[in-house]
C-alpha cells in the first residue's frame, strides 16, 4: 500500500510540472516573440549611415521613400556622408514617407554658376535647410532671368528674408512660397511607380513647385494623375 502511494505521488509531481492549456509552466522556457511580419503598404527603412548621400538617396528613392537632407556643419569627420536617419534602418513605413538624413558638413559644391555667386549661395542656403525650402533655380531655366528660391508652405517668410538677400549678395532673385513641400514632393515621387505610366523620368522642380515628370502618356495617364496629385505633378509628354 505505501510503495502504491509513493508511485501516485511522483505521478502527481510528473503531472505538475505539465501546463495546463493556457497557463505556463513556471521553468517552462520563455515563449520567443517573431518580428512582425510588414504590411502589404509598408517598406523598411534602407541601411544608409556612412553612405555617401547620392548613393543614400538613391537607396531612399529604390524604398519607395521620400528624402529630406539635413547638414551638420559641426561634424567634420566624413564630410558629405550620412550620419543618422530618422527613422532608424529597418523601421517599417508606408510608401511614400519621409526619412531625415543627417549629413556631416556642409551642402557639397554645386557646379554651373560661373560668374553668378548669389545663385549658389541661394542654392546652398535652400539645399542646408530642406524642412524650409523646396529648393531654388532658374526662372524658366534662363540664367539671365532672376533666380527663384521656393519656400514651404508652412516656412515663415520674414523669418529667413534677410539671410535670403544677404546671400543674393546684390543679384537679382526672386521668392515664392510653394503648396507642397520638399518632403511632400518627394512623397509623390516615391509614389509615382503607382501610377502605370511606363517607362518616365522625374525630377523635383522647385520653380515649378511640382515633380515634373518626361514621357509618353495617354489622356487616361494624364486624367489619372490629376485626379490623384493636382498641382504636384506636371507631365511633360515627349
Amino acid at each position: 500500500m505505501r510503495r502504491s502511494l509513493v508511485l501516485l505521488a511522483l505521478v502527481g509531481v510528473a503531472a505538475g510540472g505539465c501546463a495546463q492549456p493556457g497557463v505556463q509552466a513556471a521553468n517552462a522556457p520563455a515563449p520567443q516573440v517573431k518580428p512582425t511580419d510588414l504590411g502589404a503598404d509598408e517598406v523598411r527603412v534602407p541601411d544608409i549611415k556612412g553612405k555617401d548621400t547620392k548613393y543614400a538617396l538613391k537607396l531612399i528613392a529604390e524604398s519607395r521613400l521620400a528624402a529630406v537632407v539635413r547638414y551638420a556643419p559641426e561634424v567634420l569627420v566624413d564630410a558629405g556622408k550620412v550620419v543618422l536617419s530618422e527613422p532608424k534602418a529597418g523601421v517599417g513605413l508606408g510608401a511614400g514617407d519621409v526619412v531625415v538624413l543627417v549629413v556631416a558638413g556642409r551642402p557639397a559644391d554645386i557646379g554651373g554658376f560661373d560668374g553668378h555667386p548669389g545663385a549658389k549661395a541661394l542654392t546652398d542656403l535652400a539645399a542646408s535647410r530642406s524642412d524650409v525650402f523646396v529648393g531654388a533655380g532658374w526662372d524658366g531655366g534662363n540664367p539671365h532671368k532672376a533666380y527663384v528660391v521656393a519656400l514651404g508652405p508652412t516656412a515663415d517668410q520674414s523669418a529667413w528674408e534677410e539671410r535670403i538677400a544677404a546671400a543674393a549678395g546684390g543679384e537679382a532673385y526672386r521668392v515664392q512660397r510653394c503648396d507642397h513641400s520638399l518632403a511632400q514632393l518627394g512623397g509623390v515621387k516615391a509614389e509615382l511607380p503607382d501610377a502605370g505610366l511606363g517607362a518616365y523620368s522625374s525630377f523635383i522642380d522647385p520653380v515649378r513647385c511640382a515633380v515634373v515628370v518626361q514621357g509618353t502618356f495617354t489622356p487616361e495617364q494624364v486624367e489619372r494623375v490629376r485626379q490623384r496629385w493636382g498641382t504636384a505633378v506636371v507631365l511633360l509628354s515627349s
